[in-house]
């Protein structure tokens, strides 16, 4: 919709020497404009315009769209009219102004102490944007609104939601592992289904080794897992449990206890119907036996683990389990492997997990973190005390994997670092890249990383035609000179060096404080006859490639008179936390290496002559030397070294109190330094500036009137600090 406004100006005609006339037809006019305001989009002047504009609406539809206001104390009426066409609600409103004109005369007919005259002072204008609805105000408030909305509802949440999810929730029970959400764990339950350097993997391995040292003097060897309610992921808890123990070469067997819901076969080949657990309580006690468990204990996989599963499902399982048979499958068991896992229907749900935890040596509680709520763990807990068993500890299972680092969920550090394999760069060191040639020979060796040798040394450089020098011992076969092609100089690798200064990744590490000598390089000897060497054409330039390290005393290159013109630096600029210096002979064909004794470099835009340095992470006043090396020319290169520092801290002045005078105020800086300059402005008044003594500063503010205040502006210099700046208010005497 589209709007338009007209102003109309209500006046009532005096004469101009009657100054009481005027003010009374003033008043008068006033108390007009509101009535007015209320009777104007009637019928008396919405019908005509109607009729002459040939509107298709009735005076009612119209009187919708037509807003008239009476600004306070003035004699002028805004009448602000809406159309779907801005050109339509300009000529309403318009219409409506002049025919309001008539329409007040004839309102006014008769009276004979009034002349009421209506004029349009500004007419209505079709409008280029839509006055609704207003897009940006509608969208500012949406997102308001849902930003409210949203953070409301998180924190209801958080005051309502009373699942577990960290350690302190516990009830004072060791957490003896944090397993994170897998979504590959519905397909791959089992640990063996995955790398063994998963982060699952990882923690499983925890939790056995939690389990292992609980009590080391008198180990728990039956032990019992349950939980609250189901879906909690016990099952797979316990037999992963299983394997692991199995995997680490103790002899372990696990029981299928749950004998109202078995789920083993669903994560091995096994079923539940096969002569198991039921079959063996169900059994006369003298007949109960070891080769009885063995019997029905089957290997699962190529852990070894042995697994007895449910069997046939019986009517009774409570009262099979509260047998004496129970006892005696368990210390038959107990004698015959290191450790027996079983695995108990929910606690909450059924007794059979009580009944078991009381024949076990503990009961370890599986939770499922963000669902289970503290009443159940509580409920959990006190079952297990009610029956005198011994809970050992608590796992907290599928933690989701975006909390696993952080102390919402489980333990404060996650697995995440695993093992991994670590990728080349992980620590610093270069690998060249394979070319076509170097697949077909045997894989390259590393080339030493700036942390075992730095700096790089310059490639393979032929200085005179009779001797090859070579510079860089490690990739040149020297057991092997034939391969240097004497007889045939093509295969004299000259140019395979280049891939140790292709563009590597920038990268900042410290070196050790006892680096590793490095042997000088071997020359090799002189050849007997060395035919007339092919001209080796110059590298092609490429990009520079800037290092960047902490320098070692030990490392730094020796200088040579071959080499191009040295680095030569601009005078460095102190600012807070470092310093900004230039390399003002900068090559763009050349690789250089930039290191710091102290903070960190940052690499600038290099320009056609000069490289921007930034160094940071300095405290105030700390001062550090920076190195730059040419490491990539026709010769070694030259090193340079600049020293800069970082700004001292801002001088923090003392204040004494603000004292009023009769036409200003006084105050005092009460630990002056004569080593800084002091220099004090004021939006009102003058400055005065006082004789300094040994330790304070007087000044005062005078010209102010009483009961003025004034604001004084105090900025503190020194060459080499941070420039300090302060504002102080201060009043007048009244």
């Amino acid at each position: 919709m589209y709007e338009s406004t007209i102003q109309l100006f209500v006046s009532t005609p005096s004469s101009a020497v009657d100054i009481s006339a005027l003010a009374q037809g003033s008043s008068f006019s006033q108390q007009r404009v509101k009535s007015y305001a209320q009777v104007i989009n009637g019928s008396a002047t919405l019908g005509p315009v109607i009729e002459k504009l040939k509107l298709p609406y009735s005076v009612q539809e119209l009187a919708s769209n037509v807003k008239a206001t009476a600004p306070l104390d003035t004699v002028l009426i805004n009448v602000s009219v809406q159309d779907a066409d801005p050109i339509t609600a300009a000529n309403i409103a318009n219409a409506i102004g002049y025919q309001f004109t008539s329409t007040a005369s004839n309102l006014e007919f008769g009276d004979q102490a009034t002349g009421i005259k209506v004029s349009v002072v500004k007419a209505a204008i079709a409008s280029e944007s839509p006055a609704s609805p207003k897009k940006l105000l509608n969208l500012l408030l949406g997102i308001i609104l849902g930003f409210g909305l949203g953070l409301a509802l998180a924190l209801v949440r958080i005051i309502f939601d009373n699942t577990i999810k960290n350690e302190e929730q516990l009830e004072n029970v060791p957490l003896l592992a944090a397993i994170t959400f897998d979504k590959e764990a519905k397909k791959k339950p089992l640990i063996t289904d995955i790398d063994r350097y998963a982060v699952r993997s990882e923690a499983f391995r925890t939790l056995r080794t939690n389990l292992q040292f609980i009590n080391p003097d008198s180990p728990n060897k039956v032990i019992a897992l349950t939980s609250a309610s189901p879906s909690e992921g016990k099952t797979t808890t316990a037999i992963n449990l299983a394997i692991a123990l199995s995997l680490a070469g103790h002899k372990t067997l696990f029981i299928e206890g749950d004998m109202r819901r078995p789920k083993l076969s669903k994560y091995t080949n096994l079923t539940h119907r096969q002569s198991g657990f039921a079959d063996l309580l169900a059994l006369p006690a003298s007949e109960i036996s070891e080769g009885q468990i063995l019997n029905r204990a089957q290997v699962q996989g190529d852990s070894g683990l042995q697994v007895i599963p449910a069997g046939d499902l019986p009517a009774n399982p409570s009262e099979l389990l509260n047998s004496q048979n129970l006892e005696t499958i368990l210390d038959l068991s107990r004698n015959m492997f290191d450790y027996v896992i079983i695995d108990t229907p929910p606690i909450l749900a059924v007794t059979d997990a009580a009944i078991i935890a009381t024949k076990s040596d503990g009961v370890v509680v599986v939770i499922y973190a963000g669902n289970t709520v503290t009443s159940q763990l509580k409920g959990v807990l006190t079952a297990i005390s009610q029956v005198g068993a011994n809970c050992i500890g608590i796992v907290l299972n599928m933690i989701p994997i975006r909390a696993r680092d952080y102390d919402n969920y489980g333990y404060r550090y996650g697995y995440s670092y695993g093992y991994k394999y670590r990728s080349k760069s992980n620590y610093g060191a270069y690998y060249a890249p394979e070319t076509k040639d170097s697949k077909k020979q045997k894989a390259p060796a590393p080339i030493p990383s700036v942390q075992e040798k730095a700096p790089t040394p310059a490639p393979v450089v032929i200085a005179e035609p009779e001797p090859v020098v070579i510079a860089e011992p490690e990739p040149v076969v020297i057991e092997e000179p034939e391969p240097v092609v004497i007889e045939e100089p093509e295969p004299v690798v000259i140019e395979e060096p280049e891939p140790i200064f292709e563009p590597v990744p920038v990268f900042e590490t410290k070196l050790s404080s006892e680096p590793e000598v490095i042997p000088e390089p071997e020359v090799i000897p002189e050849p007997e006859v060395i035919p007339e060497p092919e001209v080796i054409p110059e590298p092609e330039p490429v990009a520079p490639v800037v290092h960047r390290h902490m320098i070692d005393p030990s490392d730094k290159p020796k200088q040579n008179i071959f080499a191009p013109n040295a680095p030569t630096f601009d005078n460095p600029f102190s600012v807070a936390n470092g310093f900004l210096v230039n390399l003002t002979n900068y090559n763009p064909t050349y690789e250089y290496q930039i290191r710091t004794t102290a903070g960190k470099v940052k690499i600038g835009q290099a320009g056609e002559k000069s490289l921007p340095l930034t160094i940071s992470g300095l405290t105030p006043g700390q001062s550090a030397k920076v190195e730059a090396t040419i490491v990539k020319a026709s010769n070694p290169a030259l090193v340079s070294e600049v020293t800069g520092s970082a700004l001292f801290e801002a001088f923090k002045p003392s204040m004494g109190k603000v004292i009023p005078s009769p036409n200003g105020f006084r105050l005092t800086i009460t630990n002056y330094d004569p080593a800084f300059t002091f220099t004090a402005t004021s939006n009102k008044g003058t400055v005065n500036m006082r004789t300094p003594s040994e330790n304070s500063l007087p000044f005062s503010i005078s010209d102010l009137n009483p009961g003025e205040t004034a604001i004084v502006s105090i900025k503190i210099e020194r060459p080499g600090y941070i420039q300090a700046n302060i504002k102080i208010t201060g009043t007048c005497q009244r």
